[in-house]
């Protein structure tokens, strides 16, 4: 539904919640049937380092019954490429790996400048820009003012401020959106 177009940066934490949050509750819900007494736990890959938000994340944060455990918070980009180069079987996030962001979200919130036109230079990430353009098209046609017609509108506004969740991935550096998803 396009009544109030594209994110910026002051909605995102509602991009979070439909995106992530829901998803991550329905699986806790699904597993734990006395919250009271049972934890579920979930490891996050954030890392102090990432961005100013992230500088601030603890190693283990509880919420209900469900424990975050950020397992690589004190780990560098060095220190991440020394495992992954030591330990080459290490599960790699293909999408990542091509678009150099997560690209779980790309809701636009954080996006920069000329992002969507990057990102369509990627095959991985083709069908994930073109529905986006579709959508930038649609807003357009429902009368959608600018900037909300557009995707990523809220770029360099507000990144401090923007509320986020235990796993949003670098949202100081890139905008993403869950329209496809690395090998699991």
């Amino acid at each position: 539904m396009l009544t109030d177009g594209f994110p910026g940066p002051a909605k995102h934490w509602k991009m979070y919640q439909r995106l992530k949050e829901r998803a991550l509750e329905a699986a806790k819900n699904e597993l734990v049937r006395m919250p009271s007494r049972e934890r579920m736990v979930f490891l996050a890959g954030r890392r102090s380092g990432e961005s100013k938000r992230r500088a601030r994340i603890p190693e283990v944060e509880r919420r209900k019954s469900i424990v975050w455990v950020s397992p690589l918070r004190n780990w560098t980009a060095l220190d991440l490429n020394t495992y992954r180069r030591r330990f080459l079987d290490c599960p790699r996030n293909e999408v990542a790996d091509m678009l150099h962001m997560s690209g779980e979200c790309l809701c636009g919130a954080f996006a920069e400048p000329g992002e969507l036109d990057e990102l369509a230079m990627w095959p991985v990430a083709a069908d994930a820009v073109a529905q986006i353009r579709s959508l930038e098209t649609e807003a357009v046609q429902a009368g959608i003012p600018e900037p909300r017609c557009r995707w990523g509108w809220g770029a360099d506004q507000g990144r401090a401020k923007a509320r986020g969740g235990p796993l949003c991935s670098s949202c100081e550096i890139a905008g993403q959106l869950e329209l496809f998803a690395a090998k699991p």
